[in-house]
């Protein structure tokens, strides 16, 4: 039995999860005023293991790695993302204001770019076990009609800023290395366009890395 509430001040609960393997329960409170309180509970232990007060709202769902993230808007088409342990800590957070996140299927990857139209950037594919870079589009492009088609599969439109040109599909390995036994013309694009190895740790790294090469 875990009691989720201590009858101090007025809160509500406004919204709670379970991870896949039943281990892990989050708990999202309204509280009496702004901003939303969050509890992680260790249902094997019956422990609460974290608190905070995230500063946004938004949705909190687990992750097939037992890792917690958030996707909160930030404007029209506009979306940001955090990546907790189940200590609370922050393990991945965008940065830039205009980014848009898109969350695989699985639950397992994240598509981080930014809007369409404000200014090429490359895209970049987030593990949400760690927020770690697993590739990123080798050039800078204005992107938008991104879709998952399934964990292995990235499709979107990159060019010109009318976007006239039909979108262009990605497969990728969590190795972060093109997938050689795929011939098709999705595999030939990313000969062309290139994957890039030995990645950087962060999103925020890759952005940087890339607007340095493009300077050159």
């Amino acid at each position: 039995e875990i009691r989720l509430t201590d009858y101090g001040r007025w809160s509500r609960i406004d919204e709670y999860e379970l991870s896949d393997d039943g281990r892990w329960l989050v708990v999202t409170f309204q509280l009496e005023r702004p901003p939303i309180r969050v509890d992680i509970y260790d249902l094997l232990t019956n422990q609460r293991t974290a608190r905070f007060l995230p500063g946004f709202g938004g949705e909190f769902r687990w992750t097939a790695f037992n890792t917690l993230y958030q996707r909160f808007g930030c404007g029209t088409g506009c979306a940001r993302l955090r990546i907790y342990d189940t200590s609370g800590h922050i393990l991945f957070e965008t940065m830039p204001d205009d980014t848009t996140v898109d969350i695989a299927p699985s639950e397992m990857y994240a598509a981080v770019y930014v809007l369409e139209l404000s200014k090429p950037a490359p895209v970049a594919i987030i593990s949400l076990s760690d927020g770690s870079t697993i590739w990123t589009s080798k050039r800078l492009q204005y992107v938008g009609n991104l879709e998952w088609a399934g964990d292995g599969k990235l499709s979107f439109s990159f060019g010109d800023e009318d976007f006239k040109s039909p979108p262009r599909t990605f497969r990728f390995r969590p190795s972060g290395e093109e997938d050689q036994q795929v011939r098709s013309p999705a595999c030939r694009r990313i000969k062309r366009y290139g994957m890039h190895r030995g990645s950087p740790k962060t999103f925020e790294d890759a952005w940087k890395e890339r607007l340095k090469d493009q300077s050159r």
